[in-house]
């Protein structure tokens, strides 16, 4: 079983970028199909990083991109280049991919897929491909980034305790008319004249 110890992130970056050179790698068909799911199922599509420093995945509405195994990027950008029909090498590819293209992509839906080549990363932009949009051009940049989750936050000039697990801190996360602490992640509500003492604002977090 691999382990993500075993697993040299460079080495991988380095496999990705030969395959989009035209090398081929070989897939594991399973994890293969894990692996297209989690990037072309989410709703709102996915952005992909591949890098030296790893394989990651960000999902709308989560500030953190999620990391995976290093050694799936390379047979999952082999993949995605074999389902949209991408023969060639080049910096910066643009095309489709539908569902109907493989068996590993049943339940998902159409998508519009954006590859560049950086100097020290591989970008993917995964985007539905609804009716009556634009193919993109592979001239173009990248799609705007996945929108970012923003929380409400309330902030003390002082410390404040959770009562569940006694940690302090002086921002929190305020679900009205609840803070949430973020050491044991349940809620408590304060009183009045407490909450009038926090600064309330949206934050990215």
């Amino acid at each position: 079983m691999t382990s993500r110890d075993s697993v040299n992130p460079d080495v991988e970056y380095r496999r990705v970028l030969r395959v989009l050179q035209g090398d081929r790698v070989p897939e594991d068909a399973p994890a293969l199909a894990k692996m297209l799911k989690i990037i072309m199922s989410p709703e709102l599509g996915t952005d992909v990083l591949i890098s030296a420093a790893g394989f990651f995945v960000r999902y709308a509405r989560w500030a953190k991109p999620s990391s995976y195994f290093a050694n799936l990027a390379p047979p999952t950008v082999q993949a995605l280049l074999r389902l949209g029909c991408v023969a060639e090498y080049a910096a910066a590819h643009a095309f489709r991919i539908d569902a109907e293209a493989d068996a590993m992509l049943s339940g998902s839906e159409a998508r519009w897929v954006w590859l560049r080549v950086g100097q020290d990363a591989v970008r993917i932009a995964i985007r539905p491909a609804t009716n009556g949009s634009q193919p993109p051009l592979a001239t173009a940049g990248l799609p705007e980034p996945l929108p970012f989750p923003v929380r409400r936050y309330a902030t003390f000039d002082e410390e404040q305790r959770c009562p569940h697990c006694r940690s302090s801190a002086t921002t929190w996360r305020y679900i009205a008319p609840a803070l949430v602490c973020e050491a044991c992640g349940r809620s408590f509500e304060p009183d009045d004249e407490t909450l009038r003492r926090a600064q309330i604002a949206e934050m990215i977090r």
